[in-house]
């Protein structure tokens, strides 16, 4: 027979399956993320480690936590990682099409003009806004604690939230007051 060689694919390389909880790891999983999310997803990274596999139904999740494996997704191969899903779907009719659920041209515009928000200097002087907020409220609450009121703490943390996110991302001052306001 005359022609070219067949050609052949060179096969990929096999990809380990991360581990994951068993299904009723996962239930117990379902039932406790909405009262503690941060809790549930360090537990489950603290038992399998810093890749999670975890399917919901027909849904397959992976919960990645390490930095290497954070690294690779969105640094060194995100082009191999889209939003094409049905979870980002549902997302973008709650949020729009934003940094978080927009891809390729809108994405890349979207977060060149949101960057120069993210740049280093820029962060330094949030900490230290946060740093200042948190100071003069230890302060109020000392001054409370001498004359021996009682102090709302989630109300007050709310409060100062508001103050760290007015002074950071618009660069004003938010009084007290004005926090309770907005609350």
């Amino acid at each position: 027979m005359v022609g070219p060689p067949p050609q052949t694919e060179t096969p990929r390389p096999a990809c380990p399956r991360a581990p994951g909880p068993d299904f009723w790891g996962l239930l117990k999983g379902i039932w406790t993320i909405p009262r503690d999310p941060l809790g549930t997803m360090s537990a489950f990274a603290r038992d399998f480690g810093p890749v999670v596999r975890g399917r919901f139904g027909t849904l397959l999740v992976h919960l990645v936590t390490g930095p290497d494996a954070v690294r690779h997704i969105l640094q060194e191969n995100a082009r191999n990682y889209d939003k094409n899903t049905d979870d980002y779907d549902l997302l973008s009719l709650a949020l729009g099409k934003g940094l978080v659920t927009s891809e390729g041209e809108l994405w890349r515009r979207q977060r060149r003009i949101a960057q120069p928000a993210f740049h280093r200097e820029r962060i330094a002087g949030f900490a230290e806004k946060m740093s200042d907020a948190v100071s003069q409220m230890l302060r109020q609450w000392d001054r409370q604690g001498v004359d021996g009121q009682a102090i709302d703490v989630a109300e007050r943390m709310t409060m100062l939230t508001q103050e760290i996110v007015a002074a950071t991302l618009f660069g004003s001052e938010v009084s007290s007051a004005d926090a309770t306001r907005f609350a």
